[in-house]
């Protein structure tokens, strides 16, 4: 069997042709169905298959096996030859990279500023930081980069300096942008200081029906959302296949899904076509080590570089020389000072939480380890940690749903109503945020779910409170909503009544707050460690205002005598995550963070299976 397999004209993908008159109708069916396996998007019309050039690269060892198992051999045509060419040298890249001591070979500082001089850089209104410098000097001395630094340290700044500074030593055509909406404007404003202005601006690929023609345009800088790309691919395809581009991924741990997420899939499809690829995020693996496996993937297609480096004997020292990180310590942020604040539960808030808790690890002893048991623990922790940040929503959530309940539970969640109290963390939450008001400071609220954060809107209405929650729509690129979310952050920025600001964590991304704002209040945290770091930064970042220090308050629940805590449990496995980042990053800053949250647990969620179980022993623990 003999199969010829060519880069298409357009670029953006593969084909694959067979011979009929050496391949039978069996072996072309089994390759076929094999083919449709490996390769999600592949298209199949009588004796030629074509194949997204991104997919065929990631997966193509798996290709090859399968033609193999069927004792045929594969011929490249000139055209994804010559590709290839440039793929080789990036693996040989890695290959020295990985068994050197040696970084990468990088320019002067002074070589870098002359570059951005020639490239038409207003230094007048946005000079580099020495850090900034230091971080596009090493990105530049590498085909593709990743920046993982802190949020608040500059990395919009870094990245549009290398594409600056790329431009004149590559002749790069373009950059294109893909990150969450609420950073457009950051990167909007960004560019608009440091290029001439009359030069163009990015352009926003924001209406599916405009991008074709707005990208045959060839915009010299353009954004487009992570949800907008995945219905665009095979359009932003031929426009990278066509241009010299430059393609960053803004906020890119949102790709940790890998091959399960759509958005992931859509990213590392088009990953090839790029000239040069970049990975920005201050939160790189919000999960585990595993979330840096389709950002290395992205940036080094089909290298296997992330297990490649796990499987060194210093894991932590080679991956540092695919990224560049500063940290708080280095732009001068000085470290939050952070205070706990626990609460007593009603008697039937204690009876709710209980029969939640004991729920679950009845769940587990009569169900098993199974799909069933995962979507109903999910749903089962959800509520728990509804009932102990506010146990009203929790009875409201467990008496509205279509589950058959039993009598005990419904007879509990009505005790709960008919108490009618917010309960004491609310209280507590409520209480601060006017004393902080009282002494002239503005607030911001953390709170996991919609109808907390109504609550505690209409509790401070006094106050201006007003929330950001980011409900669900059935457009996540609805620019409605974010152009209310935008004139809800300028009034709090900007007006003096208004002086809470209610927030979902899930969203804290471009939500920029310490100028005006210093002081945030947990009402309650899950476990997604991106979201709590993220959410910590909006108060203390660069350039804060003279004399201010961030400050924040943890409110938690003090569970039921022979239960164990949800509360403590979270904290616990945030600070995990956190350590485990700082290990691998090499971070004390974060490290810091990491003791910080142990502290406090000595006295829209991610919950992986292994939380689940781990929180069920958890609560078990104290009743033997």
């Amino acid at each position: 069997m003999e199969l010829t397999v060519e880069r298409t004209a357009a670029g953006s993908s593969v084909e694959v042709l067979c011979k009929s008159q050496v391949i039978s109708e069996n072996q072309w069916a089994r390759l076929t169905a094999s083919s449709r396996a490996i390769f999600p998007s592949v298209e199949i019309s009588g004796e030629t298959m074509e194949v997204p050039l991104g997919e065929f690269l990631l997966n193509r060892k798996y290709f090859l096996n399968s033609v193999k198992q069927l004792r045929g051999r594969v011929i490249y045509g000139n055209r994804i030859k010559k590709f290839a060419e440039s793929w080789t040298l990036e693996s040989k890249f890695i290959d020295r990279i990985l068994s050197s001591h040696d970084q990468p070979e990088t320019i002067e500082a002074s070589e870098l500023k002359e570059l951005l001089v020639r490239a038409g850089w207003n230094f007048a209104n946005r000079e580099l930081t020495p850090q900034q410098y230091l971080n596009v000097v090493a990105a530049i001395s590498n085909p593709h980069g990743a920046n993982f630094s802190v949020p608040g340290s500059g990395k919009t700044t870094s990245s549009l300096a290398l594409f600056f500074a790329s431009r004149e030593l590559y002749d790069f055509d373009s950059l294109l942008v893909v990150c969450p909406r609420s950073a457009f404007k950051e990167w909007e404003e960004a560019l608009g200081e440091v290029q001439d202005a009359s030069d163009c601006g990015f352009l926003r690929l924001t209406d599916g029906s405009k991008i074709p023609g707005l990208l045959n345009s060839k915009p010299k800088y353009s954004l487009i959302t992570y949800h907008q790309l995945v219905r665009v691919v095979p359009e932003i395809e031929k426009f990278l296949a066509g241009r010299k581009v430059q393609l960053i991924l803004d906020e890119s741990h949102r790709i940790k899904a890998g091959s399960t997420g759509a958005i992931a899939r859509a990213c590392l499809r088009i990953a090839p076509l790029a000239a040069r690829r970049d990975v920005l995020s201050g939160t790189p693996m919000p999960q585990d080590v595993e979330d840096l496996n389709p950002q290395l993937d992205f940036l080094y297609p089909g290298s296997g570089l992330l297990r490649r480096i796990l499987d060194s004997s210093n894991p932590s020292a080679l991956l540092k020389k695919f990224y560049v990180r500063t940290k708080y310590s280095e732009i001068g942020v000085k470290p939050i000072e952070i205070r706990d604040e626990p609460s007593d539960m009603s008697l039937a808030q204690q009876a709710l939480y209980g029969y939640l808790g004991n729920d679950l690890i009845r769940m587990k002893a009569n169900i098993g380890i199974s799909d069933d048991f995962n979507k109903r623990a999910q749903v089962c922790v959800m509520r728990l940690i509804q009932s102990a940040i506010d146990p009203l929503l929790a009875a409201n959530a467990i008496l509205n749903s279509s589950d058959e309940l039993p009598e005990s539970l419904i007879n509990i969640a009505n005790e709960v109503l008919s108490e009618n109290e917010l309960g004491g963390r609310l209280e507590s939450v409520i209480l601060e945020a006017r004393r902080e008001a009282a002494n002239g400071k503005k607030s911001v609220i953390w709170a996991p779910f919609i109808g907390t954060i109504e609550t505690l809107c209409r509790e401070l209405s006094d106050l201006g409170a007003m929330p950001i929650y980011g409900k669900p729509t059935p457009d996540p690129d609805d620019e409605g909503e974010f152009l209310q979310r935008e004139k809800i952050l300028g009034d709090f920025l900007s007006k003096r009544e208004k002086m809470v600001l209610v927030v979902n964590s899930a969203i804290s991304e471009g939500i920029n707050l310490h100028q005006v704002c210093q002081h945030a209040i947990y009402a309650g945290r899950t476990y997604n460690a991106a979201h709590y770091l993220q959410s910590r930064d909006r108060i203390n970042r660069l350039n804060m205002p003279p004399g201010t220090k961030a400050t924040m308050t943890i409110h938690w629940s003090k569970a039921p005598k022979g239960l164990g805590s949800i509360d403590k449990h979270i904290d616990g496995k945030l600070s995990q995550k956190v350590t485990e980042m700082a290990r691998l990053l090499d971070d004390e800053d974060l490290r810091i963070i990491g003791l910080e949250t142990e502290d406090f647990s000595k006295d829209e969620s991610e919950i992986s299976m292994r939380e689940i179980l781990d929180l069920i022993e958890s609560l078990a623990s104290e009743k033997s």
